[in-house]
């Protein structure tokens, strides 16, 4: 993957869609490139990216109408986190918005419901969230959370009874037991 300088924040979101589409590179556009214009000029590099999408779709003989492009963002609320954190939103948020504005590039996110409050702070998204409101995931029930561990370990042929029944051994149960334990912080 095309490396970018560290200063730079979008380096890695342009080094993805770089790689995810060719055209981007085969119409002069450099990582670097992308990158400085998603932080200077979002709308702009994202006017770039659809004109990129759009040809790639007519090289490969697709409406260019009919293809998109989704990006992902996990625990969005980092950008509430980190330090300078208000720098990293606001210029974060408008790549967001210049995504969201899109009609080929869609952009979902996920984001811990205790920071939901903050995005408040930025009108131009919470317009683009009232064409498109969020979904909210509740927290799962017990049944639930025993199944979204049973029923990827069966899928994968995985017996949760032997297991069982092989941590029981005492050789294997102590060996557990001298293990350091980490704990999660919720």
């Amino acid at each position: 993957m095309p490396q970018c300088p560290n200063s730079d924040r979008f380096g890695v979101l342009a080094a993805r869609l770089c790689e995810s589409l060719p055209g981007i590179a085969r119409l002069g556009t450099s990582v670097p490139l992308l990158a400085e214009k998603l932080s200077s000029k979002p709308a702009e590099a994202v006017a770039r990216i659809e004109a990129c999408v759009a040809a790639d779709a007519d090289r490969r003989g697709v409406e260019p109408q009919r293809v998109r492009v989704l990006i992902y963002i996990d625990q969005l609320e980092e950008a509430f986190t980190l330090p300078g954190t208000s720098a990293i939103a606001q210029s974060l948020f408008a790549v967001v918005v210049a995504f969201a504005r899109s009609t080929s590039l869609w952009i979902t996110a996920t984001l811990r419901s205790d920071f939901a409050h903050r995005l408040e702070d930025y009108p131009d998204l919470m317009q683009c969230l009232a064409h498109n409101p969020p979904y909210m995931l509740m927290p799962p029930r017990a049944d639930e959370l025993a199944d979204m561990i049973r029923e990827p370990a069966r899928a994968a042929g995985f017996d949760l009874g032997t297991a069982r029944r092989h941590l029981a051994r005492p050789r294997i149960a102590a060996r557990c037991e001298r293990q350091p334990r980490s704990a999660a912080v919720a």
